[in-house]
């Protein structure tokens, strides 16, 4: 066509072809490249990972153990109030 010559090395960070493109060759192009990320986030789908909470210095922080080891120390507080309420009401 017109006397256009593909530059098959010189592709952009995006995927496409680098340079003058009609917008024909330009739509087939994108479609090939959505298509081949579509499959790609497929594969990923099964591999994702949970989210990882930090505390301020960095450390992760497991949310269920430190949700039960905060419940257990409400719970003993709780307990230990009762004892001493028991204790007073004598």
């Amino acid at each position: 066509k017109g006397g256009r010559q593909k530059q098959d090395g010189a592709k952009m960070a995006s995927g496409h072809t680098a340079g003058l493109l009609s917008a024909d060759d330009f739509i087939k192009e994108d479609r090939k490249i959505r298509e081949a990320q579509k499959e790609a986030d497929k594969e990923l789908g099964d591999k994702q990972e949970e989210t990882v909470y930090r505390d301020k210095k960095g450390r992760k922080l497991d949310m269920l153990n430190e949700f039960m080891r905060q419940q257990a120390i409400r719970e003993g507080k709780a307990v230990e109030e009762a004892k001493e309420e028991k204790e007073w009401g004598k």
